[in-house]
């Protein structure tokens, strides 16, 4: 979601719409993500962007491992299989996601990401 004003288009669409569900994944979590979200819209918090810092563990969120082992450790439910996780979730909803690239990690992502 590039702007608040986006943001709140799409809510306003899901509004108009209670019959459809809607989810979306997001790096954008510098804008106001929870006020007016309606019930119809699933929104989870991505981390590796500019405003991890700003991640909200208290509602859904995710996060890349290295290994499905260290997924397992960190307790996230598995992400990679479906998306039914993020259509559903709902507050503090830890979804894992292993990384899927075609380049090698480098040892800094390799700890970031473990």
């Amino acid at each position: 979601f590039f702007s608040q004003r986006y943001l709140d288009a799409w809510y306003e669409i899901a509004r108009l719409l209670p019959g459809v569900r809607f989810y979306a994944y997001t790096k954008s979590v510098h804008l106001n993500l929870w006020k007016g979200k309606p019930g119809n819209f699933s929104l989870v918090q991505s981390e590796g962007g500019l405003w991890d810092v700003d991640i909200d563990e208290d509602q859904a969120h995710a996060r890349i491992f290295a290994t499905e082992a260290a997924r397992k450790v960190a307790g996230y439910g598995d992400g990679g299989q479906t998306d039914w996780l993020a259509f559903q979730a709902k507050p503090g909803t830890q979804i894992g996601l292993f990384y899927h690239g075609v380049a090698k990690l480098t040892p800094a992502q390799e700890k970031h990401f473990s």
